[in-house]
């Protein structure tokens, strides 16, 4: 079996030949309701199903859309995957961040991940924009393997997450969409 780069590679190459586009250079995955956000971002009708490039996992999880689109916004070229994969759905790590490390593949350096984290603090409304700067991953899996540790002190941008709590009302509201 293909190391998981090398899959990444190939189905970056893929999106690349469907889409008419070689470069991108934010990657912008979508979580649970979210989708509206690629419509927000200017994506138009022509998609790329996900589920029919190589390697892509199913998309079985509800408020996802197994969907692919560019975008260019102010100089940049974006690529929108309106949905994700989870762990819940009986996917091994791999799978799961397969989308991710195909978006890098395909040349992204910005990643920007949403989600739909309800019930987490009275007061957050749907809608409402918070931002993530640590994590504890209590399932005990991951997919960094290998002898190297992987440092996850800065793993969310302090620079992202400014920008991100900073977005006036209305830009925030598109991501209730």
């Amino acid at each position: 079996m293909e190391a998981a780069a090398d899959r990444a590679a190939h189905s970056a190459r893929e999106l690349a030949r469907r889409l008419g586009i070689d470069h991108h250079d934010v990657l912008v995955l979508l979580g649970s309701g979210l989708s509206g956000v690629a419509e927000a971002l200017g994506a138009g009708e022509e998609s790329v199903p996900l589920d029919t490039l190589p390697f892509f996992p199913p998309y079985t999880a509800g408020g996802h859309r197994a969907q692919g689109w560019s975008v260019e916004h102010n100089g940049l070229r974006i690529l929108v995957l309106g949905g994700r994969c989870h762990l819940y759905e009986g996917l091994t790590p791999v799978e799961v961040v397969h989308p991710l490390r195909t978006g890098i593949a395909a040349g992204c350096r910005t990643v920007i991940l949403t989600a739909s984290a309800g019930g987490i603090r009275h007061g957050l409304l749907t809608g409402s924009v918070m931002v993530v700067d640590d994590h504890l991953n209590l399932t005990g899996r991951s997919p960094l393997t290998g002898p190297e540790f992987v440092d996850m002190a800065d793993a969310y941008t302090p620079r992202l997450r400014s920008l991100a709590l900073s977005a006036p009302e209305p830009a925030a509201s598109a991501l209730s969409a």
